[in-house]
Formats: structure tokens, sequence, C-alpha cells
């Protein structure tokens, strides 16, 4: 994982709750708070739910549109807390 996945993680895990692990923070929050662009947190997003850190739920409104992303905290697998990739 690159630097820029794992500041993105530390982001999305202050804005989670505690006992819900979850946050719809938004792309945009995530990019300012990161001082990166929007793609690039989006890439980090994905690279993180490829490798099972966070689960991304889609929301919709009662229209079917997309209104925002629920981003649920998985815990750290124990090979990550070792300093492994």
């Amino acid at each position: 994982m690159k630097a820029r996945d794992k500041l993105v993680y530390g982001v999305l895990c202050s804005y989670s709750g505690n006992t819900t692990k979850s946050t719809f923070v938004s792309v945009d929050r995530v990019s300012k708070d990161c001082v990166m662009d929007a793609r690039s947190v989006r890439r980090a997003i994905e690279k993180l739910a490829a490798v099972g850190l966070v689960e991304i739920e889609k929301r919709f409104d009662e229209n079917g549109r997309q209104t925002s992303n629920l981003y649920t905290i998985n815990t750290l697998p124990l090979h990550f807390r070792q300093g492994g990739e």
C-alpha cells in the first residue's frame, strides 16, 4: 500500500463511529483533510476496499439516485499491525 492509502484510511477511521465503525464522509471532505485531489482519494478507497480494510455500501434516495457511500472500517489484520503490506 502507498502512503496515500494509509493516510486516507486514517482519515476514514477518524470520522467513523466508535460502535458502528462506519462513516458517510464525502470524498471532498477526505480530499481536503488529506490535502490531495478527489481522484487520488477515490483510488485510495478502492485500494482499501480491495485489500479488505474498508467496505463500501452505496446509498440511494427514494428515486434511485446515489446520495453517498457508507464506509465501514474493518479491523486491521495482524500482518498490517506488524508492519506488513
